[in-house]
């Protein structure tokens, strides 16, 4: 890069006319507004700062609560309509949320429908932790919508769908139950008005039964209370019947009991399955069936109860029978 220097030739002396356009050049370039113009805007912004601020009828202090209370109706609106379109889907879930509103005044509050008694749940052996039925828009006081009416509806038809087979085999084993506490109450009462009965009858009664083994092969042991006077009138066996009063098994006693009452013998195999119901009785040499009896099955056990008059006489000719009597 090479430097010009200025030759002989060339000289620094100015132009005529040149020291008027630098004077006007720099006059103009001075951008500055004039001091007249200083002083009003001066005096306009000293009026403007001293003239009072005009406050409104919800200015000053009810700003802040007015404010509050707009959130807080704002945010109870979402809420319930949320609840309706199934973004919330229990009401458990919207009750912390009302809960924290303060209460309204009785003249702003708007009238809600009652709502609708619940539908009975299926009985169940345990109670679940159910869910409970969304609010309806119209129950909660908002205007229902025919979107969010179907949603519900659907919903509900949806938990019915859910419950109904998960309580189907629930309600069936408690109906069964209660037909066998039924059947228990029953027998009792026919047992004790058996005892009233017989008295002091000579008869051979059942008084305790107790099951062991496996099915198809169990094994029973029998309480029996008789009025044993030696060979000529003692207890000459127990037996299990059928409901319908087939012989299922019998045990022959080979001697009296004279001196050992109430006494207990066991027996089996009884070819009966765990809820095969059946009667277990006593038979006295003497006076034939007549006491009281047992009933039940092994599931569920057995009870005092009292067969009816003349219920499978004929079993006392069946084998096997007792060949005599040792003493």
């Amino acid at each position: 890069m090479t430097t010009h220097k200025p030759t002989d030739t060339q000289h620094d002396d100015p132009l005529p006319g040149d020291a008027e356009m630098v004077r006007l050049y720099r006059a103009a370039a001075k951008d500055v507004p004039p001091a007249e113009l200083d002083a009003k805007i001066l005096v306009e912004a000293q009026h403007a700062a001293a003239k009072p601020k005009a406050r409104g009828p919800f200015g000053g202090h009810w700003a802040i609560p007015l404010s509050t209370a707009a959130v807080i109706v704002l945010s109870v609106g979402v809420v319930l309509l949320l609840s309706q379109q199934g973004a919330l889907n229990h009401r458990d879930e919207i009750t912390p949320l009302l809960s924290e509103a303060p209460p309204q005044s009785p003249a702003r509050s708007a009238p809600t429908a009652p709502l609708a008694p619940s539908e009975p749940a299926l009985p169940a052996a345990k109670a679940p932790a159910k869910a409970k039925p969304v609010l309806s828009e119209t129950a909660q006081g908002v205007a229902a919508s025919p979107a969010a009416l179907s949603a519900a509806a659907e919903a509900k038809k949806t938990e019915r769908t859910m419950t109904a087979p998960a309580a189907a085999p629930m309600l069936r084993e408690r109906m069964a139950e209660e037909r066998v506490n039924t059947t228990r109450d029953d027998f009792r009462t026919q047992g004790k008005l058996a005892k009233e009965a017989i008295g002091m009858g000579v008869t051979a009664d059942v008084i305790a039964v107790q099951v062991s083994g496996e099915p198809g092969a169990y094994q029973f042991s029998v309480g029996i209370r008789s009025r044993d006077l030696g060979c000529a009138q003692y207890a000459d066996w127990w037996e299990v019947v059928s409901k319908d009063g087939k012989l299922l098994y019998r045990r022959v006693l080979l001697h009296s009991h004279v001196d050992e009452q109430p006494f207990t013998r066991s027996g089996g195999p009884v070819p009966i399955q765990p809820d095969t119901v059946v009667w277990v009785r006593a038979h006295m040499n003497t006076v034939g069936y007549g006491g009281i009896a047992f009933m039940g099955s092994p599931k569920t056990g057995f009870i005092q109860a009292m067969p009816g008059a003349g219920f499978a006489a004929d079993l006392a000719k069946q084998t096997p029978l007792p060949n005599g009597c040792d003493f």
